[in-house]
């Protein structure tokens, strides 16, 4: 299936810069972060940042969408350490089901888009562990969802610094990928990887 990728990547590897030298408060003592960086989760399995809303300070929500049919955001906002705990947590164990019944994953997605994606699932998951992991929150139908935007850690040249900038990389595959976590729900959606060229 034909898939178009959005208008708004045109480059080889787009980041958004962390608009601010300042660094931003810590949801707890346990976070580690350095002036102008991203908030680094200690005890992550994949070594993730919290990106705070300031961030995206100035940039349109759609220049993050990778396909067309890709969520809008609406706004972000700053998940607390505890919210990205959960939201690494959940995903984990969302991937791992998934990988075991594709057809069966993310009932809340539209057919079409999980028919494209499911078959990608057993290839992301076997390489789990090779993965970094910025965690940003969004506003998607006014409501809050993290955003989890997984990268090959080893593909450091193409994505630039991932402590610092926001990694959006055009095509790749497998090797970037993202979900969404709800919160409240305490469910993942939209998973989505990169296209080849």
């Amino acid at each position: 299936m034909a898939r178009s990728m959005s208008p708004a990547i045109a480059a080889m590897a787009v980041v958004l810069a962390c608009g601010s030298d300042s660094a931003v408060p810590a949801a707890s003592a346990e976070v580690v972060q350095e002036a102008g960086a991203f908030s680094r989760m200690p005890d992550s399995r994949f070594g993730a940042y919290v990106v705070p809303a300031e961030a995206f300070a100035g940039s349109r929500p759609e220049f993050m969408r990778i396909w067309d049919d890709s969520p809008v955001f609406e706004g972000f906002w700053t998940p607390s350490l505890e919210e990205a705990r959960r939201a690494e947590a959940r995903i984990v164990e969302t991937m791992l089901d998934a990988a075991r019944a594709p057809s069966d994953a993310f009932p809340t997605d539209a057919p079409k888009r999980r028919a494209h994606f499911a078959p990608e699932l057993p290839e992301v998951v076997s390489r789990l562990d090779g993965y970094g992991l910025q965690l940003a929150g969004v506003v998607i139908g006014g409501e809050r969802r993290v955003l989890a935007n997984f990268f090959e850690r080893d593909e450091s040249p193409i994505i630039g610094n991932p402590a610092k900038e926001w990694v959006g990389v055009q095509d790749g595959g497998s090797s970037y990928w993202r979900i969404l976590y709800a919160p409240e729900s305490d469910r993942c959606s939209d998973f989505e990887t990169n296209g080849d060229s």
